[in-house]
């Protein structure tokens, strides 16, 4: 597949057990998840729109309130997808650089199984868990340097 670098995709899935041709497979689910939101996104703010046009008519305050609602319901989602859609970008250039599943810290693999629950990261588990525990030694420094 184009974007995909063989030898780091050697040693990726020597290293964990997967396969290219899983990596692969797991890119195209990307591609089109990627697509599907895509069009959801573009519904979601059309309809979005077309409420948000009904705010301006005249209406009693029941019916005003009931589509303020409807916004309100509808913003949210819109601002997930766009989310999901900006976490499926970021790992599809990371494809296209033959870096899909290598740890941006550590340069070891990331399992798949990892990427697709948790498609925008970027480190493996243990480096996820040395950064969370630096951050709550940070903090703690942080805390008793303003108590001392």
């Amino acid at each position: 597949m184009p974007g995909l670098d063989p030898t780091t995709d050697r040693e990726t899935r020597e290293a964990r057990g997967d396969d290219l041709a899983e990596v692969q497979a797991f890119v195209e689910e990307l591609r089109g998840e990627r697509d599907r939101l895509l069009v959801e996104l573009e519904e979601r703010q059309t309809l979005e729109r077309d409420v948000a046009a009904q705010l301006g008519e005249p209406r009693d305050d029941a019916e005003q309130a009931m589509v303020q609602r409807e916004v309100d319901r509808l913003e949210p989602l819109a601002r997930r997808s766009a989310e999901r859609i900006d976490a499926i970008q970021r790992l599809l250039e990371r494809a296209a650089q033959g870096r899909v599943a290598v740890c941006d810290r550590c340069e070891g693999p990331i399992p798949l199984a990892r990427l697709r629950a948790i498609p925008g990261t970027t480190v493996c588990a243990d480096c996820k868990e040395d950064l969370e525990r630096e951050a709550r030694r940070g903090e703690a420094t942080g805390e008793s340097e303003e108590l001392g």
